[in-house]
């Protein structure tokens, strides 16, 4: 995994090009339709490639049902990994970013707060667990099963 800046010495932290070409990996990532929702370090691997992402457990995807709301929630976490790309890049090389790239950080701000709630509050306590995944399949098939019913 891709060591804290604090942890190891400046002479070891992975080059400007690493945290350029995860920008870019992002990006291509977005392009495709694909929102990783949960950039940390621990989820980059440094390889002798370059950087390789990892964890896509809470990624969501453009395409698929919900239309609309799911594009507009694919745009949020997408706007997110942009920001933790950004952050990871400023822990390890702070004068390394622009002015638009330093404005576009302060300003996802308050959605990296959001979004650290919904994984810690939401995600963590309703989604991930197999309890109410299981609750939810047993209400499903309870609805099918009364729709077949009613049909009858």
């Amino acid at each position: 995994t891709l060591p804290s800046e604090r942890e190891v010495p400046r002479e070891q932290h992975p080059e400007l090009s690493f945290f350029q070409r995860l920008r870019q990996i992002m990006t291509a990532l977005h392009e495709h339709g694909v929102a990783h929702a949960d950039l940390r370090r621990r989820n980059v691997l440094v390889t002798n490639r370059g950087p390789c992402v990892i964890d896509f457990g809470t990624g969501w995807s453009r395409n698929g049902w919900g239309g609309g709301v799911r594009r507009r929630i694919f745009n949020y976490f997408a706007h997110v990994d942009d920001c933790k790309a950004l952050k990871l890049q400023a822990a390890y090389y702070p004068d390394s970013l622009t002015l638009e790239e330093r404005e576009k950080l302060e300003s996802g701000g308050r959605l990296l707060r959001f979004a650290r709630f919904m994984r810690k509050r939401v995600y963590r306590r309703y989604i991930k667990q197999k309890t109410w995944r299981n609750r939810v399949k047993r209400w499903r098939r309870g609805q099918l099963t009364r729709r077949r019913q009613r049909r009858i």
